[in-house]
């Protein structure tokens, strides 16, 4: 069949700006966490009244920016979702396809899936949870004290440049290679070419990524634009019905941010809004992470009271470019290397423990901080080029 031609201009340039607005907001929610604990020190300190005036009315002003632009965000990724709809106006989800083009391989992630019927074998709910691969854990931005433990490995390294051993160690010991690694690349000197040469290194706190704090939350992203379930009985496919559109970027964690808490307590849920898919199955369907199956989706002569001999939900984002979708995993990727971490299994690696064979793994992490040593590192990039 030939590629179906597919406008995807406009929703490549809502993506784009929706990145830009989200990195603004990182920005802004940083500079807001700064500013409380510039407030806090002060009020430590016992400063003046009008001094501790003028930094409340920071927190205040940028706390009011912040919770505009968490606000402004929402509604990007709703005019991404709006987008998606038109592009399947009037076309058969099945049809859209067609849009991938054969000459780029198609990435296919896990998912999991729950099923169960209702009480009386009237309705088969499918609920869909991404995979931990999905998932964006890690935070790009960098603490106080992340900033500081990194500045003091590179002042190591310029003091002492033929021990590099003894700086990472002092950084992968309390952070994690993983995540040890990502602080050293995040606070490169300006000046890295003068390592060697007796001299200090000078940094640039300008381009250094700060943490958002508390605005932490766990997302999934490099999800299908929506679910189809596919299934068989007797090895002849009775079942095929499509879900609703799934958002770019998709909660999976509960909100407890304090900024975006209401006046009373009482009447805070974590679980509200475009959280609400984790834990109500009608949320979950609506958000195209759940699919609900009745007899009117199965072919004639089917009942669910008969049964499935398989069932598979699968899907792919027609909405992405090859371009777009390469830049998508590559975040993806670069995310899970510096949190839980990411690598290649050696061929034959055992991964399950048993009586005449250990899994391939170091019980103490030895081997992951010395591979991650931004040294070691560096020189197996230069041997595998």
């Amino acid at each position: 069949m030939p590629v179906l031609d597919l406008n995807r201009e406009a929703i490549a340039g809502a993506r784009a700006e929706y990145a830009r607005s989200r990195d603004a907001q990182r920005r802004a929610r940083a500079e807001l966490d700064a500013a409380q604990r510039e407030l806090d020190r002060l009020r430590r300190s016992g400063a003046d009244e009008r001094t501790l005036a003028q930094a409340v009315s920071r927190v205040e002003d940028l706390a009011s920016a912040a919770r505009g632009g968490d606000a402004a965000l929402r509604e990007r990724l709703q005019s991404i979702r709006g987008l998606s709809e038109q592009l399947l106006a009037q076309r058969d989800p099945a049809l859209m396809v067609q849009a991938l083009d054969a000459a780029h391989p198609v990435l296919l992630l896990p998912v999991a899936i729950q099923t169960r019927y209702d009480d009386a074998t009237t309705r088969l709910m499918i609920r869909i949870y991404p995979d931990v691969v999905h998932a964006f854990q890690h935070d790009p931005g960098l603490t106080p004290q992340e900033i500081a433990a990194a500045q003091r490995y590179w002042t190591q390294r310029f003091a002492s440049p033929a021990d590099s051993a003894s700086p990472w160690t002092e950084l992968s010991r309390p952070y994690g290679p993983m995540r040890a690694a990502y602080l050293v690349r995040a606070v490169v000197p300006s000046n890295l070419a003068a390592l060697g040469a007796e001299a200090v290194p000078v940094f640039d706190e300008a381009a250094i990524p700060r943490s958002a704090g508390e605005a932490r939350e766990q997302t999934a992203a490099a999800l299908p634009d929506r679910f189809v379930a596919v299934g068989w009985r007797g090895g002849v496919e009775v079942l095929r019905k499509w879900g609703r559109v799934v958002a770019d970027v998709l909660p999976m964690s509960p909100l407890f941010d304090p900024l975006l808490a209401p006046p009373d307590p009482e009447a805070w849920d974590p679980f509200a809004g475009e959280r609400a898919w984790l834990v109500d199955y009608d949320a979950a369907e609506a958000a195209g992470m759940a699919i609900t199956v009745t007899a009117a989706d199965l072919t004639p002569g089917t009942t669910l009271m008969q049964g499935l001999d398989r069932l598979v939900v699968i899907g792919v984002d027609w909405t992405q470019t090859p371009e777009t979708a390469a830049a998508l995993v590559a975040d993806l990727l670069h995310n899970h290397e510096h949190g839980q971490g990411l690598a290649f299994v050696a061929q034959g690696t055992p991964t399950n423990n048993t009586g005449s064979a250990r899994a391939g793994f170091a019980a103490d992490g030895g081997d992951l901080a010395a591979a991650l040593d931004p040294v070691a590192a560096q020189a197996q990039a230069e041997a595998a080029a």
